[in-house]
């Protein structure tokens, strides 16, 4: 949703900074690196743990959870005016656990902190 890529013509919508702007994050957390306060890490915990009860759910019913994805290389597209693809990467190297994003009941099993 937010993450862009050198390999296609993307960008962060307005939408997408709006929504920082109005939550509070804002961009001079962005521009720390996302060093942020208690506060702000609750809300975002919050926030993900929300929408991972989302995916959840949707996963159950064997219904699409998009706008967001879990599978890596899959095409995601919301209508015939859209495209996108799941773009998420394995790294050669472990990644910090603020940057993963995936648990071990994930597609990718015990290699889930290369995923990103």
């Amino acid at each position: 949703l937010m993450a862009s890529s050198t390999e296609v013509d993307s960008f962060a919508s307005k939408v997408t900074f709006a929504y920082f702007e109005d939550s509070g994050i804002g961009t001079k957390l962005i521009m720390k690196n996302l060093k942020m306060d208690l506060w702000q890490k609750s809300w975002l915990y919050i926030h993900y743990a929300k929408l991972y009860a989302y995916a959840s759910v949707k996963r159950m019913k064997h219904e699409n959870i998009l706008p967001f994805c879990d599978q890596p290389n899959i095409v995601m597209c919301r209508d015939d005016y859209s495209y996108g693809i799941c773009a998420i990467g394995m790294y050669t190297n472990p990644l910090l656990p603020e940057d993963q994003f995936f648990d071990n009941k994930s597609f990718a099993g015990d290699k889930s902190d290369y995923y990103g």
